[in-house]
């Protein structure tokens, strides 16, 4: 019955017989005016309800005694209020049959912030969510670039951000150039705490490093993305992180960087070779094979590099004996 109820919405006719407000939406380009009959208990007390229409039915202002309102949109909003009130009444929301759609979505969730209606905000962006995971994340850079160019919607470029940070592994590689240094660096920021179990992915290796490299990066952002590499790298992210290193242009002020990041990696594979020694995936073990040489190469200059400085420590050690006798004997 509740179901019955919400779908005779406000468009039946006989529910408009019993409407007991108007809204006049004008719209700013144009002055169209559209005048819909509703019903406050829907707008102001129901399950979908606008805190905004909740805050003019109870404020005791002149338009609530006129029982009439006129509210001002922009001409592509005020063309999607039909749907704001249909998803307020029945909670229906537009599918997505063409990427034109999405910009339904991003209408309506700016008029969900401007009315105040959070259900409306959550239910766009599960929408534009779904709607990006049945892409197979290959809408990424649209979402991302459309919501992100909207002040209006940029709680919902953040909640975008946190899907594409749980789901990188899923971003296609050849999407990589593509993904803004901002973007990545949000997202980052987001894999912090779970990076330790994502880092592997070809595409989290391939944009951290063509972001270390950028010239455009600060140097404590810089840092920052170095730091990630040290803190969370296995073995196993560090060859393929290596094998990536070679792909770059480390031009300009970060040309320095590739050999901080490569440092970081050979350290990394140095400290724990024998799990790679026992890996039987095949990709590893064609990347290890491809690395041996530096490898082995980095191993005899540490050996080397370690051997100096137990040699400097050894001759300390007996320059500080020599000097302790010699004022014995004094």
């Amino acid at each position: 019955q509740q179901v019955g109820l919400l779908e005779m919405s406000w468009r039946c006719e006989s529910a408009q017989r019993f409407a007991d407000w108007k809204i006049s939406v004008v719209q700013t380009g144009s002055r169209v005016t559209t005048i819909y009959p509703v019903h406050r208990l829907m707008l102001g007390s129901g399950p979908r309800k606008s805190c905004y229409f909740e805050a003019l039915f109870s404020s005791g202002m002149a338009e609530s005694h006129q029982s009439s309102s006129s509210i001002e949109l922009p001409d592509e909003q005020a063309a999607l209020f039909p749907l704001l009130l249909d998803f307020m009444y029945a909670g229906k929301m537009p599918k997505l049959e063409s990427p034109q759609d999405a910009a339904i979505l991003f209408n309506l969730y700016s008029m969900g912030a401007y009315f105040d209606i959070p259900t409306l905000r959550e239910a766009a962006t599960n929408s534009c969510v779904n709607d990006l995971k049945r892409s197979a994340m290959t809408k990424t850079v649209f979402y991302l670039e459309e919501t992100e160019s909207r002040a209006d919607t940029r709680a919902l470029f953040e909640s975008l951000i946190d899907v594409c940070a749980l789901d990188i592994q899923a971003v296609p590689v050849d999407l990589a150039k593509s993904i803004k240094p901002s973007w990545m660096l949000a997202i980052f920021e987001k894999l912090s705490s779970a990076i330790q179990f994502i880092c592997g992915g070809e595409l989290i290796s391939h944009c951290l490093l063509s972001h270390v490299a950028s010239d455009n990066l600060n140097e404590a952002t810089a840092n920052e993305f170095l730091g990630f590499v040290c803190t969370i790298c296995s073995p196993h992210d560090a060859v393929r992180l290596l094998t990536f290193i070679d792909n770059f242009e480390w031009g300009g002020q970060a040309k320095y960087r590739s050999d901080a990041v490569r440092q970081l990696c050979i350290d990394t594979i140095l400290c724990d070779w024998k799990i790679l020694c026992d890996e039987d995936d095949p990709e590893i073990l064609n990347l290890i094979s491809k690395l041996e040489g530096k490898v082995l190469f980095a191993m005899t200059r540490r050996a080397k590099k370690e051997m100096e400085d137990l040699q400097r420590q050894q001759e300390s050690h007996e320059d500080e004996d020599g000097g302790r006798r010699r004022r014995r004997r004094l």
